[in-house]
């Protein structure tokens, strides 16, 4: 069926329109009637899915998106005019935020110049807002409007929302009052806020909350509300919201939390200090547009996990040792745009916390730990970051590298510490890390006086010694023999006088698990040598590796495999480490126990290695304990006649106390 034919007339004062459409697509805008100083004679127009974009170039705001059907006529207007109508808005759209579908009527007020308005937006089936009131049409369009809210999505106010603040939802119930002008619009009410969610842009933390609201022309505000992190603890939160004709923004935010998420950063939103941290104690993060300040006061709490990429790469040789990448290279890799924000963190180092100096992520080249200590955090408004304090550690390990090749784990000792007095790249370090490591003493003692004792492997220590600074500190080594006599130790010691041989000697123990024969002993028959390098290393990753994956079968054990190949001086060694509590925690078994064999093998071969503890709690406070052992003797290699374990076992008593007195002070029998 073909469309009418469109017409019109123009007499003297009356314009009559008669089936006027104006198509575009699925676009139609159509009018019927007259424009007359006849004030009852009106013009009647439909709209049938208009597009919103068309509105574009004559609209200050957001972009909206939708289309907008409906219908009405338009009074007097060649005097005052005046429209009555009911207009649908379908799937309407503030800067891609989905806002729902419209329906209101539109009347005009005699007398008043002004629309009668109420309506109605729906999301979905669901009825998220009503509206009434009226809206002047000239005189600055002063509003006298009442919004009723259910379930409102605040998802809408995103478009609006100051830098550093994202992702706002949940919903909003109550009733609010809108007045002042569309170019001034005042809001003021209550109303209850359901499951409600922000984002910290530069923490990258999401919270959430349930609160009531209050509402004045030109500010938020709420007060006494349980924030809940990602992972559901809670803080006690209190929020300022103040905004000029919502546009120009000033928020401030504080609150007392327990183990609380505050930072959960990755290396890419944060080059210079990312991971996850938790926080017990206070918190403020204020603002405005381009500025962000977040003060912390608090002590870490558990599962915080932070890591300091100091950049850089570690190289190895017989002499040097270690050298650490050049400082101005690294500061280039870890220029991040801190410019407006100001951070102030006064944090109470903890054990809770873990801490990773990052010196070069591809080969693993890592220094990480558990510590006390109070350090202050700081970035200032034009990016600057600072650090005062220091940490001494507890507990850690450190990654060593060696060309890519070879990975040894040196276990940091407590009380090394590391102090910041300003540069974050220019801390002083204090620390000690030691490999352990059993090798043979054979080719290192005078020839003269080696015997079949010193093909045993005994433990040893080797001492990595960081001083000075982080990016370039002093390293210096040390080798210790915790279990062999004095004597032995004595010459040890002395073949390891020069830093030459002891340079020599660690590259040795650390590669190749070793000693290697001094070069003034050259001339001797003793077999010596480089050994197996790869097989050496290769052992030592599978047993790491299969341990790791025997620890994970069960939580109730601790798993271990440890295999060493022999040489021509030593035999091979097999290691099973077992950890357990067993009866309800009663009964505490430890075990390191294994057999050695090869060609090296004699009428003693096989024998068994290593070391077993049970302990038995008698008392459910671990007061009175039973104990049996059996360790391995390592301590004088030049007595033939030592034997190779030592077995007891005894009736242990604890108890742990402050002042001497209370050892003996009985305690008073609480009254039933």
């Amino acid at each position: 069926m073909s469309a009418p034919r469109a017409s019109g007339r123009i007499d003297s004062s009356t314009v009559a329109i008669d089936s006027l459409m104006l198509r575009n697509g699925q676009q139609l805008i159509a009018f019927d009637g007259a424009i007359s100083r006849d004030r009852t004679r009106a013009m009647a127009f439909s709209l049938e899915d208009v597009d919103l974009l068309n509105l574009e170039p004559l609209l200050d705001g957001p972009v909206l998106r939708g289309t907008v059907s409906g219908d009405g006529r338009l009074f007097d207007l060649y005097g005052e005019p005046y429209v009555v109508s009911f207009v649908c808005g379908d799937s309407l759209r503030v800067k891609d935020v989905a806002v729902g579908d419209i329906r209101f009527n539109a009347a005009w007020i005699e007398n008043k110049g002004a629309l009668d308005l109420n309506g109605t937006l729906m999301r979905g089936p669901i009825k998220a807002l009503d509206f009434t009131g009226r809206m002047a049409i000239r005189e600055g369009n002063d509003l006298d409007m009442l919004l009723i809210m259910d379930r409102f999505d605040m998802a809408l106010v995103n478009p609006y929302l100051p830098e550093g603040i994202s992702d706002i939802g949940g919903t909003v119930t109550g009733n609010v009052s809108l007045t002042g002008s569309l170019a001034d619009p005042h809001l003021e009410g209550r109303v209850e806020l359901s499951d409600a969610t922000l984002r910290i842009d530069y923490l990258n933390t999401r919270y959430t909350f349930s609160a009531p609201v209050e509402i004045e022309s030109d500010m938020f505000t709420a007060d006494n509300v349980i924030v809940s992190d990602e992972e559901g603890h809670t803080a006690r939160m209190g929020a300022t919201v103040i905004h000029r004709r919502f546009a120009t923004w000033n928020y401030n935010i504080w609150g007392s939390m327990k183990d609380y998420m505050v930072l959960n950063t990755t290396l890419a939103e944060n080059e210079i200090y990312y991971g996850k941290a938790y926080g017990t104690g206070d918190i403020e993060v204020s603002g405005m547009e381009g500025r962000l300040e977040v003060t912390v006061d608090a002590a870490t709490a558990p599962g915080t996990r932070i890591h300091f990429p100091v950049g850089g790469s570690t190289e190895v040789s017989p002499i040097s040792f270690v050298r650490f990448g050049e400082l101005d290279s690294l500061e280039a890799e870890a220029d991040v745009d801190l410019s407006g924000v100001t951070l102030d963190l006064d944090v109470q180092v903890t054990p809770d916390a873990y801490f990773e100096l990052i010196f070069d992520p591809t080969v693993g080249d890592i220094m990480s730990g558990r510590g006390n200590g109070h350090v202050e955090l700081g970035v200032n408004s034009a990016g600057d970051l600072s650090m005062i304090g220091q940490v001494e550690l507890v507990e850690g390990d450190y990654l060593f590298t060696l060309r890519n090749i070879v990975n040894k784990r040196f276990e940091v000792q407590p009380g090394g510490r590391i102090i910041w007095y300003g540069d974050p790249f220019d801390a002083q370090l204090d620390l000690e890390a030691v490999y352990k490591v059993r090798a043979a003493l054979y080719d290192i003692v005078p020839p003269n006086e080696r015997t079949e004792a010193f093909r045993k492997r005994v433990p040893i220590d080797v001492v990595m010694r960081l001083r000075e600074k982080l990016m370039n500190p002093e390293i210096g080594f040390q080798v210790r023999l915790p279990s062999v006599d004095e004597s032995v130790k004595a010459q040890v010691n002395s073949v390891l006088s020069t830093d030459q041989e002891m340079n020599r000697q660690v590259f040795a123990l650390i590669v190749l698990n070793k000693f290697l024969e001094p070069p003034s002993y050259a001339g001797s028959d003793a077999p010596s040598g480089t050994g197996n390098v790869a097989g050496t290393t290769t052992s030592e990753l599978l047993s790491n590796q299969v341990s790791n994956w025997l620890s994970g079968l069960s939580n109730d054990f601790d798993l271990g495999v440890n295999y060493r190949p022999g040489d021509n001086i030593t035999q091979d060694e097999l290691e099973l480490m077992v950890s357990t509590q067993l009866f309800n925690e009663r009964l505490l078994v430890t075990t390191n126990v294994g057999v050695q064999y090869g060609q090296r093998a004699t009428t003693t071969a096989n024998n068994l290695i290593g070391d077993f503890q049970v302990e038995y709690l008698m008392t459910s406070d671990g007061r009175f304990r039973l104990r049996a052992f059996s360790v391995t003797n390592d301590r004088n290699l030049n007595q033939a006649d030592q034997a190779p374990t030592t077995q007891g076992g005894g009736l242990v008593y604890r108890r742990e106390f402050d002042r001497l007195g209370e050892l003996f002070r009985r305690r008073k029998k609480s009254p039933r």
